[in-house]
């Protein structure tokens, strides 16, 4: 679910060329007009996934949509698992799924001042109780496109590197980071079969980027 997201997008198209899945499923909301021998496309309707669970009979779940968020009950209080990311995870898992990957947010955190970062933290929570084989969680920092190439992009990360090197170090997880590398990331970890829960932080991610080749496997 989230094919149509930046990093989703990135997140197909390497599993369409990969070896070992042999068929992908999109959910999406809108039709999708792409074809392709592995794909299978279903529309559904998101407020209703529970009518749509015959579909969700897969190894691996891949969920990059970091929409929907402001689910709160009538006192106000956020509700995770009432986001359509938790309904997928706990779906998939009564269909005989075995991994859920999910793109989070960077500073996803409680305590975190912002909302936002607090709701994907409660998320995060929440996923990880369920009792898959294997969860991961992957928190990238700023999203690019694509490996920077226009202008705009070039001044963004040239700046956020450069503010990085007087914080000696310290705002690595705020480097902008591209798209695919993420999707990279997932899919790579996805087929390393770890068991558990793991999460990748934002310097993990910036590392793996930088060292694509050698694959690296540090988590937090």
């Amino acid at each position: 679910m989230g094919a149509s997201t930046l990093v989703g997008r990135k997140c197909l198209l390497r599993l369409l060329q990969h070896d070992a899945y042999q068929r992908i499923v999109l959910l999406m909301e809108e039709p999708l007009d792409f074809e392709h021998e592995k794909l299978e496309i279903h529309q559904v309707t998101f407020e209703r996934l529970p009518d749509f669970q015959q579909y969700m009979r897969v190894h691996d779940v891949f969920y990059t949509w970091t929409h929907q968020m402001q689910i709160k009950d009538d006192f106000g209080k956020y509700r995770p698992e009432k986001t359509y990311a938790f309904q997928l995870a706990r779906l998939a898992l009564e269909a005989g799924a075995r991994q859920f990957l999910l793109q989070s947010s960077i500073a996803a955190d409680k305590d975190n001042v912002l909302y936002y970062r607090q709701e994907r933290k409660l998320l995060e929570e929440a996923i990880c109780e369920l009792d898959y084989w294997g969860t991961h969680i992957f928190r990238p920092g700023p999203l690019l496109e694509d490996q920077p190439k226009n202008r705009l992009n070039r001044l963004f990360k040239t700046v956020t590197n450069q503010l990085n090197e007087w914080a000696d170090g310290g705002l690595t997880k705020y480097t902008p980071i591209a798209a695919p590398d993420v999707a990279r990331a997932m899919v790579y970890q996805a087929q390393q079969f770890i068991a558990g829960v793991h999460i990748y932080s934002a310097e993990y991610l910036q590392e793996f980027s930088n060292d694509q080749e050698s694959g690296l496997s540090k988590n937090e």
